[in-house]
């Protein structure tokens, strides 16, 4: 009996010394900023990157937020290393990719080089979005063109707020929630230039907000033809994609290269031209730009 009276002592002891070590080990952690356990989840590391995901909104210096759940990957000299990891992994295994944290560079991290694993909350400056538009000529552009989309734009950020350039009436510059507000159901895609971050440099977006604002203030060309007079909204994201960046988005095209059978397509086509359609016209329609293989998605919403 004394026997087991002993054991059972020997095993209390032990499992409050046990719970006492896991609370100073804990508590040392927190004060020290050595794990993300407590702020931000760290999910993997390698000997160059750090993925973690994060437990709450951050706000940057220039407005922009980093979204709740997202995915980021970071340079792992961000972050210093924790010396109670090794100790915790062996306790609760499944902590055993926590390795690196130290939040005092946390400002550092967002404010220098960071990459969002999830690109849908790093929209960037050129990246291309699409919509439903509720317009009078929606529906006959979807049927002509066989597609789900008839109005797009290209996405600025000008000091942290996001804003769409766009062909309406006249060209201008749209707050992006302005504009996600306006399409059908709200639904939107964003697109951007496959190895963007290599082409898109600071002189080719400043070269293409130049030739963008050449546009600025014109009217909407409601007769689609391929002149700087007017302009409409592909012909607009296609113009500043080839003269300020050198690229070609998308195959340019001849009216008489979409479907004009639909009866809502030839009504529109007889309201704006009569009897003069002109079938030879070049054209750019945004489901040519949406389905270039140029092109990555970013987000759909």
């Amino acid at each position: 009996m004394r026997i087991i009276i002993k054991v059972i002592k020997f095993f209390s002891i032990a499992f409050i010394g046990f719970i006492c070590g896991i609370g100073l080990m804990l508590y040392i952690a927190y004060n020290t900023d050595l794990f993300v356990f407590f702020s931000h989840i760290i999910k993997s590391a390698t000997d160059n990157k750090v993925i973690y995901k994060l437990n709450s909104d951050i706000t940057l210096e220039n407005g922009s937020i980093i979204k709740k759940g997202t995915e980021l990957i970071a340079p792992k000299q961000y972050f210093a290393e924790g010396a109670y990891s090794a100790s915790l992994s062996i306790i609760f295994p499944m902590f055993s990719d926590i390795a690196y944290y130290n939040r005092i560079d946390t400002e550092i991290l967002f404010q220098g080089s960071y990459w969002i694993k999830d690109k849908s909350q790093n929209i960037k400056n050129g990246d291309i979005i699409f919509q439903t538009s509720k317009s009078e000529q929606s529906r006959a552009i979807q049927l002509a063109t066989v597609s789900q989309y008839s109005h797009m734009g290209i996405i600025y950020n000008i000091d942290g707020k996001y804003f769409v350039y766009e062909a309406i009436q006249p060209v201008i510059l749209t707050p992006l929630d302005t504009w996600i507000e306006r399409g059908e159901k709200k639904h939107y895609v964003i697109k951007r230039l496959k190895n963007a971050d290599e082409i898109l440099t600071n002189d080719v977006l400043l070269k293409m907000k130049q030739i963008g604002e050449k546009f600025k203030g014109k009217n909407y060309d409601l007769f689609f033809e391929w002149s700087d007079n007017k302009v409409y909204c592909s012909e607009l994201v296609w113009k500043i994609y080839k003269y300020g960046a050198g690229i070609e988005i998308g195959n340019l095209k001849k009216i008489s290269d979409f479907n004009l059978s639909n009866s809502e397509v030839k009504k529109l086509l007889k309201k704006r031209y009569g009897e003069k359609i002109p079938m030879n016209e070049t054209v750019i329609a945004p489901v040519d730009m949406f389905n270039s293989d140029k092109l990555e998605t970013i987000i759909e919403k």
